[in-house]
Formats: structure tokens, C-alpha cells, sequence
């Protein structure tokens, strides 16, 4: 570590320099045009070796101080890129990890949330809507959907079928298990994997099924657990899983000092990193089938002088609130809708007066040959008399009422007293 110590000055220049420059290029496309320069190429595999301790430091600085005027240390990768690894290859070669535990940038570019969102799904369900029927068990429900889709039972079965089977020893293939895992979450469309992983539960059988969605007794769960710790050097060894924390420690505000909670529009790029930690050594998932909770399968017991920093490992998932906030609202989001049913009108006829009506003056109208005198006040307007001590007015009581031949000669019998 003491070889790179002016390499790591250089990259806190490097990373202003880059925080600075609002143009991204792609790692793979800079790194073609680096080769073919004389002087960036011998300095480009000069600065690789630095990053693994093996050059002295006078010529990886003098590397650094090249590369500086190139626009490799500003290149970046995308999700689901051809050549992804290499293009993380050439990105960390020129980022050399200056802190296990925390990364300042992601190796991906930035980019508005990606929301593969697709006709599929919803085709499914308008194919056969009574999938959406029973709500007693949201995640059963939607596993149904999956499997009604060919592209998402394809690739679920797959996954599910390799991380169930078992080795002589009881074991399981880990890293196929992973792989898959990955591929499922990067193939079929979060339209799917989002409702399968965040689907809301009132009970425990169906928590339970939310939390067995990654086949845990391979893809999480260990016969003992390992230090947080040794399962984050892992991970920072493996160039996927590094690419993946670093996405997840920026995208979910996981040390952002401006700000204790990061905005509800953030919330889909956080939960994207989160899913994209999936099928990596550092694989999350639910703890148990009682709460939200998600962890890693790991512990802080002996950690001795090292428990802060192992503690901060385990809280990436347990303590970060704009991660825990942007899963509840996902949850919430995909409540079932209850639809109450349209009650229907009830079919009252209305009998057309039978008697002739008909106006002789702005103040009286005429009901069987009789006047009756139109009343003004300031705050009503009725016609007939106005029985002082039931506060109604009779014509107010009859349009109450149904109107018929019969009413009318009650509401006359009634005015007349």
C-alpha cells in the first residue's frame, strides 16, 4: 500500500478533475483510442500494474500525470453493455481502490432510471385476468404471472432448478447459482422481477415465499455465517460485485453527507443497485418473514478492533434509510387495488301529473282550475299556503313525495287545516 500512496494523492486529483467534466465517454471506446497513441498506451498498462502494487512510485506518478491528459480516467460503462466486464476492467484499471469500504463514483454512467417497462405483463393478465382474482397471497400471485410468461418462467425455472440442486455433500454450485440469478434480473422485465421481489404481504406464508423468491439456502444463506468484513473483501476482489456495491453505495445515498434521506425520485435507481446486488457474494435478501428487513448473510461477532468498520458493512443494508424508505414505497405501490362493485340504480317511475298546469301572472299559477299564489321571501320561493306550525312549506312536502293525483288531493286536505 505504501508503493501507491502517490498514486492515491493523484486519483483525489483525478476524481475532482473528473467530478468536473460533464462529458462520459465509453471505457471501451477510450481505451481503443488510448492504444493506438504511443505515449498513452505505455502509460495506460504502466498505471494498471501500479494499481496491483507492482511498479515504483516515481513512474506511476509520472503514468498518472499522462493518463491525466486523456479522456480514459473520465470513461464509464452501462448496464447490460456488450463487453460489460472488460469495459470494468479498463475503468477500475485506472481507479485504483483507495477504500474498501466506501466508493466516492460508480463505474456506470449516470443516466435517467432505466424502467423496462413492456407490454408483456400486462398482456398476460389482460389474457387471463382471473391470475389477479385471489389477492389473499400477492407474491403465489405473482409467480403465477411469471410463469404464464415464457421469457419469465423460462428463466426462473433455470435459476430456481441450479440453485435447488444439491451436491453429494449437501452443498450447492454457489457461483452458477449467482450467475443465473443475474441473468434472470437482467433479462426479463422489471415489470416482473419488481412484483416478485417487493410484492405486499399481510401474512407470513406469503412473506415467506417473498423471501424464499432467490432460493436463500443457496444464493444467501451459509452453513455458518462469515465476518462482514471478509464477505466485503470478497466482493471488492470480484470486478462485478465491486462495479455493483459502488453503484449501490451512490445511487442509495449510502454516504452522502449533504443529505440524511435521498428523494423519492431516486427511489427506482436505488432499488435497481439493490436488485443488481443480487446473484453477486454480497447477495442481500429478506431475514425473515415478519418484517421488510433486508441484510447480508454475515456477522460482526470477534471483529475486534475492526467492529465499527464491520458494523458499517451490515448497516448498508439494515441502517440506510433511503433504501429501506425506497423498498416500503415500491411495497406499497403494488398493493392490490380494491375495486368495490357498482351498485345498481334502483328503477323508481315517476307518474307525470295528471291535471293541467299552467301560469297566469309572474305571482300565481293555476292547478285544477284553482290559484294558488307564488310566495316570495328573501330566502325561498313556493307557491300555496305555508302551514305555520310544521315550519314546511305543502308545496315542498309534495315534491318531497311522488307526484300523483292522489298526493295532490292529500297535500290540498293538509293545506286546508
Amino acid at each position: 500500500m505504501k508503493s501507491l500512496g502517490i498514486i492515491l494523492l493523484i486519483s483525489g486529483t483525478v476524481t475532482f478533475l473528473y467530478a468536473n467534466t460533464p462529458v462520459r465517454s465509453d471505457c471501451l471506446q477510450e481505451e481503443q483510442a488510448c492504444v493506438q497513441d504511443l505515449q498513452c498506451n505505455s502509460s495506460y498498462y504502466i498505471f494498471q500494474d501500479c494499481s496491483r502494487g507492482k511498479m515504483s512510485s516515481s513512474r506511476c506518478q509520472n503514468a498518472a500525470l499522462v493518463l491525466q491528459q486523456t479522456p480514459l480516467l473520465n470513461c464509464k460503462c452501462q448496464h447490460r453493455m456488450k463487453r460489460e466486464d472488460h469495459c470494468l476492467n479498463v475503468y477500475w484499471s485506472v481507479h485504483p481502490v483507495q477504500d474498501d469500504l466506501v466508493f466516492d463514483e460508480s463505474p456506470y454512467e449516470e443516466s435517467e432510471f432505466e424502467n423496462m417497462v413492456t407490454s408483456d405483463y400486462s398482456r398476460v393478465v389482460e389474457n387471463d385476468p382471473t391470475l389477479l382474482m385471489d389477492t389473499s397471497n400477492v407474491c403465489l400471485q405473482q409467480a403465477n404471472i411469471c410463469s404464464s410468461n415464457n421469457k419469465c418462467s423460462r428463466h426462473k425455472t433455470l435459476y430456481a432448478s441450479l440453485c435447488s440442486q444439491r451436491n453429494a455433500d449437501g452443498s450447492c454450485d454457489r457461483r452458477k447459482c449467482h450467475r443465473h440469478l443475474r441473468n434472470f434480473f437482467d433479462k426479463v422485465s422489471e415489470d416482473f422481477t419488481k412484483r416478485l421481489l417487493f410484492c405486499p404481504c399481510e401474512h407470513s406464508y406469503c412473506a415467506e415465499r417473498r423471501r424464499r423468491t432467490i432460493v436463500p439456502e443457496c444464493s444467501f444463506e451459509e452453513k455458518s455465517k462469515k465476518n462482514c468484513l471478509q464477505l466485503q473483501h470478497s466482493c471488492v476482489a470480484d470486478i462485478v460485485c465491486r462495479s455493483h456495491l459502488a453503484d449501490f453505495q451512490k445511487n442509495c445515498y449510502l454516504f452522502d453527507k449533504t443529505s440524511e434521506d435521498c428523494p423519492p425520485d431516486k427511489y427506482g435507481s436505488c432499488l435497481q443497485s439493490y436488485i443488481r446486488m443480487i446473484g453477486t457474494v454480497m447477495t442481500p435478501n429478506y431475514i425473515n418473514n415478519s418484517s421488510m428487513d433486508v441484510s447480508l448473510w454475515c456477522t460482526c461477532d470477534g471483529s475486534g478492533n475492526q467492529r465499527e468498520d464491520c458494523n458499517m458493512v451490515l448497516g448498508m443494508f439494515t441502517n440506510n434509510r433511503c433504501f429501506k424508505n425506497a423498498i416500503a414505497a415500491e411495497i406499497n405501490r403494488y398493493q392490490p387495488q380494491v375495486i368495490l362493485p357498482v351498485l345498481p340504480q334502483p328503477n323508481i317511475h315517476v307518474p307525470l301529473i295528471s291535471a293541467p298546469v299552467k301560469a297566469n301572472d309572474q305571482n300565481s299559477i293555476e292547478v285544477d282550475g284553482s290559484t294558488k299564489v307564488l310566495i316570495h321571501n328573501r330566502n325561498e320561493e313556493s307557491y300555496g299556503k305555508r302551514n305555520p306550525s310544521s315550519g314546511v312549506s305543502c308545496p315542498s312536502l309534495a315534491l318531497t313525495l311522488l307526484s300523483s293525483p292522489l298526493l295532490l288531493w292529500l297535500l290540498n286536505a293538509f293545506c286546508s287545516l
